[in-house]
């Protein structure tokens, strides 16, 4: 008796394991566009992501909040997201410390198309290989359902403007969304650094 009790024990607590690994694996596999899920820190704090989009195999986050302020370009010039120091930074410094080395591997590497401005023509620069990225125009457009949709708050609770990776209507203005949800076109300037970042990324679901 003694030794069926001690078998049966061993198998109960090997099942609880293997529940538990699947759980862990498949927990992302639940969710749905709109949820939102906690993954990385920033400032000691966790970052909650909001899923746009869904595939197979990953899907799609934006930071639920705007993050910080943040020049497109540390110098005022003409320049693409392939060279602002923007996207150096949230490849590098925050790609580094935000995200753990296993939350580092869930994250896909990207291939970025950087189309021209819709209604200026100005030059999007080439396509790109990111980790983390903004959102284009087209993005913006396609992955929210209304202006305010794409409404983003700040850590204070304060509607906030942020910032695109596609050109303005110059080659040194680059685009954004505005407080009230508005893609702006026309964007402003690359160097201005009270406009807001909103960081967006593809997670591997395996």
């Amino acid at each position: 008796m003694k030794r069926n009790l001690m078998l049966m024990f061993g198998i109960v607590c090997a099942c609880i394991f293997m529940l538990s690994g699947c759980s862990n694996q498949s927990a992302t596999s639940i969710v749905s566009v709109k949820d939102k899920i906690d993954f990385g820190t920033y400032n000691n704090e966790i970052i909650k992501w909001r899923v746009l989009d869904k595939q197979d195999e990953k899907m799609l986050l934006i930071s639920d909040k705007t993050l910080f302020q943040k020049k497109y370009n540390d110098e005022e010039k003409d320049i693409t997201w392939a060279d602002c120091t923007l996207r150096a930074y949230l490849n590098g410094e925050f790609y580094d410390n935000c995200f753990s080395n296993a939350e580092q591997e869930k994250i896909a590497t990207t291939h970025l198309i950087n189309s021209n401005n819709p209604d200026y023509g100005t030059f999007g620069g080439n396509d790109t290989d990111d980790k983390i990225f903004l959102l284009s125009i087209d993005e913006a457009n396609q992955y929210f359902s209304s202006d305010n949709d794409r409404i983003a708050k700040n850590y204070k609770g304060e509607d906030d403007n942020w910032r695109l990776r596609s050109p303005g209507n110059f080659a040194h203005y680059a685009a954004l969304v505005n407080y009230e949800g508005l893609v702006y076109n026309d964007g402003f300037y690359v160097g201005s650094d009270y406009i807001a970042v909103r960081p967006a990324l593809w997670m591997n679901l395996k």
